[in-house]
């Protein structure tokens, strides 16, 4: 009885998939959080909610879908890249291309090191096709912030073009507590 109830705790903690349900979500560490805790029924009453979903009851949720009502994958969320507005129409300096790509995605899923530090984000359109990379290139701290430089790639690892500019890398800026505070590009 005692190994079946430890095989039971092993498996909730550290295999088991975990999920919540959100109407909102904010960066920290370059995670995905929900802001909220929906119930299914909630959720089912909102334009487009979020799913997240992680292995093991700790540590930080690594996988995300944007649904509606019906609990369909949606693109019609409010989460962007930092280089474009997909739905801004007067954005004279966006790359159409990107920005009807970008319209597509509706899942991400965050990929971590052994320190729990994000390495890559990856955004997915409903038919799980890969619609660019966001590869976090180098972090480092400097007067209690920490500053992490990244760089979007497509799927075939070319750079992610978003602007005419040629603006290609990112710098975050993440205040103590890991929240993004500031960002540019470059």
């Amino acid at each position: 009885m005692i190994i079946i109830g430890i095989s039971l705790w092993i498996y909730s903690n550290k295999y088991r998939i975990h999920i919540q349900y959100t109407s909102a979500l904010i960066k920290k560490n370059g995670f995905l959080e929900g802001i909220d805790k929906l119930t299914k029924e909630e959720a089912s009453h909102k334009q487009f909610y979020y799913l997240l979903s992680k292995k093991g009851i700790k540590g930080p949720y690594t996988k995300i879908g944007a649904y509606d009502g019906y609990h369909n994958l949606t693109m019609n969320h409010n989460i962007e890249t930092h280089l474009l507005n997909r739905f801004d129409d007067e954005d004279d300096g966006a790359n159409e291309y990107s920005k009807e790509k970008l319209k597509k995605v509706c899942q991400w899923e965050v990929v971590m090191d052994e320190h729990e530090r994000v390495i890559y984000e990856r955004a997915f359109d409903k038919y799980n096709q890969l619609v660019y990379t966001f590869f976090y290139t180098s972090y480092f701290q400097e007067d209690g912030y920490v500053h992490r430089f990244g760089q979007f790639i497509d799927k075939n690892g070319l750079p992610f073009k978003q602007r005419n500019n040629g603006a290609d890398f990112i710098r975050i800026k993440n205040n103590t507590m890991g929240y993004e505070v500031l960002y540019g590009s470059f």
